[in-house]
């Protein structure tokens, strides 16, 4: 609790009634359509049975009446709408009046429903309406009015109540903003278990110096502003464990004037404005242990000469704006916190802020920097760790940076800061962040709902926050020293420690097998070892292959294959698939397995197997480069390297395409030009298509004689055209890309089919003419199977613009 606040009393009002009434002073005053309830204790069949009017209060079944009158409760009376009376007090909706409760004495609701109604609809008045409030078009209530009223509202539905700019308002106010329920000077009440719906403007609100009010475990959803506003001089009130859905403006707002507030284990899902939003001139308020997420702007803000809050152990999920926003305000903490996937900075300190301390949070995977500083003041940063942020780590000015793990965010890790004391930048080896657990693994130990478990690795942060701040509320083993990050000096700290040496390797895996061989590609399978022999789970493979048998004396010469897969629990099993190999060859395949420390195992056993020969191969030779570079042939799929000079691979590659052989050019070659720059032969006739970098405007003029398909080959480096061009058996001369500054094109390569001689002749009548042209036109677009139909003129499984050029060419 923050050092300037007094110890949290709340005392409530106890009263103990007999079922029955007690002289109470129950009248109607017909010229102001209001009922009075003035002595002692009453409940709303009385006041019902005593007016004995059904145009005021109506019983409309057992347990339902409708109110179409305005009804006050005086200092000495006591009103129960209660389930020991009632089920469903309806407060009748009309334009004629303003019909409201207003309670001045003491009002208990308790397991009932309340709502406006519409008896033209028969149904709660669900329009959301406008009007001055001398007018109002829709019925309200206001709880409690004055130092000496109270009201406590316990497991009730509250519905379809107040109006823009009205809520629950009492009328002749001269600041009419009453929303949802409202307390106004009322201290010391109980609102809890209830359920607050479709209100305007809000779902609950303390108006003005009401002090030590527990609102807790309510639902408050759909509202047209907030759901639960306090809005100034109000002090020591507890806001805990509600929920709030769908606000139209801030789920929990401080207005102005705030003192000594704890929000406390609420969750907000879905706002117009902010989840938590502390507006201006608020101080020694306590925000924590919150969840919000879903936020038109900002997670939580503090505004405006607020000072001296605590901001604590929350979790900031997918906001519009900052996480955090900071602006104007001073003095205050931000600690433990979780701020991820927002679409802007996750902690945003700007204007006149000063004095900040953000320490042991989390902040990964926003749109834009992990904290921005336009701040003049001095704050501190420190604990923290900020990873994966698309935008930097810490940026900006007014702030000194120490003992935070800053790591892998798209722009750099720092921006007009430097690095500072005790900085690190590792990978923080976050538990399941996908899942948003961002507990830290551990060898020793890390918590999780269902109780400890141990990792194969620990995290870096572990052990590494400043070693002055406290840490004795971590688990044993833990360092003697605080860990970075929301968990340090909690409970839920990952454990450390000294560990024994480990020194046992995996075991050397003994199943390895090779299969499932095509042109290019062959599958491993095999049964995955452990961290200790058998035991636990390994953390790295090292696979490679070679034409020659592999033993220790020649691993280090096999090639090492690239993506390789991470080790699953013992006695896995666990497949790869190794593409980019050549067609009829044989190859042999060997695994090596390493724990953490890393302790490597033996060899695996050594299985072979070959390739497919590719029947379809175009025999590439001879291929020259004018620049001298080594291009070389490859079979076209999503994830194949595009050069030989850069590790761009495609992403995108069109059906009719996958499969082909290529030609990997290099990149360095983009600013080639002339007619003639690359060269090759082939046995075969063939259709040469150039994927050409869209950036480029201005196409090669040799490339004017190539057809566009419409199709795209998309990589790392770009989004490409593919033109198209068949070329018959013999030397092939291309030219140079001429785009100097953006990527080198692609050669792709598909042969025709052995009877493309006959095939052109589509309708078999002796000759290739435009009546074959008209037939394949016809069936544009058109996917089609083995055997395939003539008018498939190259047997791609596609009619395009290919197989009407193959036919155009020959006419």
């Amino acid at each position: 609790m923050h050092k300037h606040a007094l110890k949290y009393v709340f005392v409530f009002l106890v009263l103990v009634f007999s079922t029955n009434t007690v002289d109470a002073t129950i009248s109607y005053d017909a010229s102001k359509n209001t009922v009075y309830i003035s002595n002692e204790i009453t409940n709303i069949s009385t006041v019902a049975s005593t007016i004995n009017n059904p145009a005021v209060i109506t019983r409309v079944k057992p347990g339902e009446y409708l109110l179409n009158a305005n009804l006050i409760i005086r200092p000495d009376a006591t009103l129960k709408i209660t389930s020991e009376d009632i089920d469903y007090l309806k407060i009748k909706s009309t334009r004629g009046g303003i019909y409201y409760i207003n309670n001045t004495g003491t009002m208990i609701i308790d397991r009932v429903e309340i709502s406006s109604w519409n008896t033209a609809d028969n149904a709660p008045d669900k329009s959301v309406k406008t009007g001055k409030f001398t007018t109002a078009p829709r019925s309200y209530i206001i709880a409690a009015w004055g130092s000496k009223s109270h009201a406590n509202v316990t497991y009730s539905k509250i519905h379809h109540l107040g109006y823009e700019p009205n809520g629950l308002h009492y009328n002749g106010l001269s600041d009419a903003r009453y929303r949802g329920i409202v307390w106004i000077s009322s201290s010391n009440n109980l609102i809890s278990n209830n359920n607050f719906a479709d209100d305007m403007l809000d779902g609950i609100t303390l108006w003005e110096k009401s002090n030590n009010n527990i609102i807790k475990n309510n639902t408050v959803s759909n509202t047209y502003e907030n759901g639960i506003l306090a809005y100034h001089y109000n002090e020591y009130n507890l806001i805990e464990n509600n929920t709030v859905r769908n606000a139209g403006k801030q789920g929990i707002e401080l207005f102005s004037n705030n003192l000594n507030n704890i929000i406390r284990n609420n969750y907000v899902d879905g706002t117009g404005h902010y989840g938590i939003y502390l507006q201006s001139a608020n101080k020694y308020n306590t925000i924590e242990k919150n969840t919000v997420k879903n936020l038109g702007f900002g997670g939580i803000r503090l505004y405006s000469g607020s000072s001296s809050n605590r901001v604590t152990d929350n979790v900031v999920y997918k906001s519009n704006l900052y996480g955090i926003h900071i602006n104007r305000a001073i003095n205050s903490v931000l600690e433990r916190n979780i701020v991820t996937h927002g679409k802007s900075e996750g902690i945003y300190i700007d204007g006149d802020s000063g004095s900040i301390t953000v320490q042991n949070n989390i902040i990964a995977y926003n749109s834009k920097s992990g904290i921005l500083s336009a701040s003049s003041g001095s704050n501190t940063i420190k604990n923290n760790i900020i990873t994966n942020n698309q935008g930097y780590g810490i940026s900006g000015t007014g702030m000194t940076s120490t003992y935070n793990d800053v790591w892998n965010n798209n722009l750099g890790n720092y921006n007009r800061i430097s690095q500072g004391k005790g900085d690190i930048s590792l990978d923080p080896l976050f538990a399941d962040p996908q899942a948003g657990d961002y507990h830290l693994k551990s060898r020793a130990g890390r918590w999780t709902p269902a109780g400890w478990v141990i990792d194969s690795v620990s995290s870096p942060a572990i052990d590494a926050g400043d070693p002055t701040f406290a840490y004795s509320n971590e688990p044993s083993p833990n360092g003697g020293r605080i860990n970075m990050g929301a968990h340090g000096n909690t409970p839920q700290a990952s454990r450390s420690g000294a560990l024994s040496q480990d020194t046992v390797p995996p075991s050397a895996i003994t199943n390895l097998a090779a299969g499932d061989p095509t042109i290019d590609s062959i599958t491993l399978t095999w049964t995955a070892p452990g961290d200790d022999g058998n035991i636990g789970t390994a953390s790295q493979y090292d696979i490679r292959y070679s034409t020659s048998v592999i033993n220790e004396s020649n691993w280090n010469s096999a090639t090492q294959v690239t993506g390789e897969i991470t080790p699953a629990p013992a006695g896995t099993t666990q497949t790869i698939k190794i593409t980019g190999l050549n067609s009829g060859t044989t190859y042999y395949f060997a695994i090596r397995t390493a724990d953490d420390v890393p302790n490597w195992s033996g060899l695996s056993n050594v299985p072979d197997a070959a390739t497919v020969s590719d029947t379809k191969d175009l025999t590439v030779s001879n291929i020259t480069v004018s620049s001298g570079k080594s291009y070389a042939p490859d079979t076209l799929a999503a994830g194949k390297l595009q050069y030989i000079d850069r590790s761009y691979t495609f992403s995108t590659v069109p059906s009719p395409y996958e499969g082909l052989r290529y030609i990997r050019t290099a990149n360095d070659d983009k600013a080639s030009n002339g007619s003639t720059f690359l060269e090759f032969d082939t046995i075969s006739d063939m259709t040469v298509y150039i994927a050409h970098d869209d950036r480029i405007s201005s196409k090669p003029s040799w490339l004017l004689s190539f057809t566009d398909t419409g199709d795209k080959l998309i990589s790392d480096g770009g989004t490409f055209s593919i033109y198209a061009r068949n070329f018959s058996a013999g030397h092939v001369e291309l030219g140079g890309n001429d785009g100097d500054g953006y990527s080198m094109y692609s050669v792709i390569l598909r042969p025709f089919n052995d009877s493309m001689s006959y095939t052109l002749d589509v309708n078999l009548d002796g000759s290739v003419d435009v009546a074959d042209l008209v037939i394949v036109s016809q069936h544009l677009g058109e996917t089609t199977a083995a055997p395939y139909p003539r008018y498939d003129v190259n047997a791609d499984g596609i009619v395009d613009i290919t197989d009407v050029t193959l036919v155009a060419d020959h006419i």
